[in-house]
This record gives C-alpha cells, sequence and structure tokens, in this order.
C-alpha cells in the first residue's frame, strides 16, 4: 500500500492505485490505459494497542477547525480518537469519535468527520483510547493516521514507519513502541513502451505557472508536455524531457509556466523516446501537479 500523497494534488489517480482507471487514456486509442502491478516483500510498522491503554501526538488545532481523521484498524477492539488536552490530570475533550475494525487480520480504513468550538486548551493533541474488553490479551492495531484539515493541523509520522517519533504511550509518558510486520506489497504503475503515449484531460488556463512531479524508471526516457489532446501532433503549450536510463523509480520535478492557451481540450501528456527496441519501455508512477496561486 502506498502512503505518499501531493498535497493540493490536481491530477487524478496520480499513484495508479485505482486498477480501474478511468482518468490516464493512450494516445492513439483514446481507451482507458491498462495499470500495470509489481509485488515486493517489505516491512510495515504500526501501533498496537491493549484494552484500555492510549497513545497520543501533541498536534496544533485551530478554534472552530473541521475535517476528517482517516486511519486503519485492525483486531478486536473498537478505538475512540480524541482531540482533547493532552498534559491535564482531568483533559477536556473537544471531539470524539470511534473507529471500528472488522475483528479479522485484515485492515480496514475508517474516516471520521471532526468538528471544533472556538474554545481550545493551549497543549492539545490527537488521542487513540482501545475501548474496554473483559479479555485482557485482546488488541488493536492502528496505521497510517492522516489529517485533512481545513485549518492545516497535520500528524507527524502517522504511518510509524519513523518509528515512534513524534508518540507519547499516555500510561508512561514514554515514546510508543512500535510493532513490525513482512508484508507483500504490490504497486501500480503505468508502463509504456517506445512511440506510445498516455494523458489526463485537465483545464489548463492562459499564463498558468506550476510544477509537475513524478517518478519514472527503465531505459526510455519521456517528454512529458501540456497539449491539446484532439491535436496531439500539434506544437506542445509546454514540454520538457526527463532522461531515461533508471533502474528504480526515482523522481523528477518539472516547473511550467505556459503563454497563451486558446485549446479547448488540454491535457498533460506522456510520450516515450523513440528506441529501436520496441520491448524497451519507461514506468510512471505517482505524477502530482501543482498549479501557483
Amino acid at each position: 500500500m502506498k502512503k505518499v500523497k501531493a498535497t493540493n494534488n490536481l491530477i487524478q489517480n496520480g499513484d495508479f492505485e485505482e486498477t480501474k482507471n478511468t482518468q490516464w487514456m493512450y494516445s492513439l486509442t483514446g481507451n482507458p490505459i491498462e495499470v500495470s502491478e509489481e509485488e515486493h516483500e517489505g516491512k510495515n510498522s504500526y501501533a498496537e494497542i491493549k484494552t484500555t491503554q492510549s497513545i497520543f501526538q501533541r498536534t496544533f488545532f485551530h478554534p472552530n477547525d473541521s475535517g476528517t481523521i482517516t486511519l486503519s484498524i485492525r483486531g478486536m477492539l473498537p478505538v475512540i480518537v480524541s482531540v482533547m488536552d493532552a498534559s491535564l490530570a482531568e483533559p477536556t475533550v473537544y471531539w470524539s469519535g470511534e473507529a471500528t475494525p472488522d475483528n479479522s487480520n485484515e485492515w480496514k480504513v475508517e474516516t471520521l468527520a471532526f468538528a471544533l468550538g472556538d474554545n481550545l486548551g493551549s497543549d492539545l493533541c490527537l488521542h487513540f483510547q482501545a475501548k474496554w474488553d473483559q479479555n485482557a490479551d485482546a488488541t488493536v492495531d492502528i496505521d497510517n493516521i492522516k489529517i485533512e484539515s481545513e485549518a492545516g493541523a497535520v500528524i507527524n509520522n502517522g504511518d510509524f514507519e519513523n518509528g515512534a517519533a513524534s508518540w507519547t504511550d499516555s500510561l508512561t509518558g514514554s515514546a510508543i513502541q512500535t510493532s513490525d510486520e513482512d508484508v507483500v506489497e504490490k504497486n501500480h504503475f503505468a508502463r509504456i513502451h517506445p512511440t506510445e503515449s498516455i494523458f489526463q484531460r485537465h483545464a489548463f488556463k492562459s499564463n498558468q505557472s506550476g510544477t509537475i512531479k513524478g517518478k519514472l524508471r527503465g531505459v526510455l526516457g519521456a517528454t512529458v508536455a501540456i497539449l491539446d489532446a484532439s491535436t496531439p501532433d500539434a506544437k506542445p503549450y509546454w514540454s520538457t524531457n526527463i532522461a531515461g536510463s533508471r533502474t528504480d523509480f526515482t523522481e523528477f520535478t518539472a516547473d511550467f509556466n505556459l503563454g497563451d492557451v486558446d485549446g479547448q481540450d488540454l491535457c498533460l501528456h506522456f510520450q516515450a523516446d523513440y528506441h529501436q527496441n520496441p520491448d524497451e519501455y519507461v514506468d510512471i508512477d505517482d505524477v502530482s501537479m501543482t498549479i501557483n496561486q
């Protein structure tokens, strides 16, 4: 499971994890592309909480903030998720919700909507409390914690991949102990061969500027362009070539600055470089685009 998403990303399905893709098209046919898949072994870190145990992370919340809290949950116990005072003996709870697992070994994604009032404490935290159970050995695992906040509240190390950084055990006041497991991870991406190309439509405007990011892998490079999807052979409004010969996925960043744009059917376009061997390819993943305001 890929965990990185671009903030304010205007590209849909840029990580190609929606395998029933409808956003990316082949230039030649106009049909949705077929997403490629690969598997590799890896490790996943997470937090295991026993009944009545709790963990928290100090987080700055603004009055009247609202948004969503998303987490992956697995095990036997529901979890009470709260925004509350971090250091008081009798903390005030400013918001709480409940995330419930499926009582199985499978991860379940839960999303909770939160809304805060205008009277908040000065030392706040996002708090996770396992509900009581008569079975003292019952546990719940949590992972991939994210906040989407109107006022910009953030969680650090929400996937626990950097150990216990930022997370505190409520009982001891010390850093938590994370757990690890071996996993088989799937990654999805787009693969194109010499002279093939793919695109995604976007309503670009005259004089817009911004940044395109992504990852490439393979012998071939690719030309990234902004052009008219209905006439892909016409001169692009902007383009740059990203070099190939990449054994592993490596990141690229390209800044664009448009002049006058008169096309009505514009797109972000990836064209594989020519190669005399038709079996060579370039793989594309984690595409994001932000526009300067």
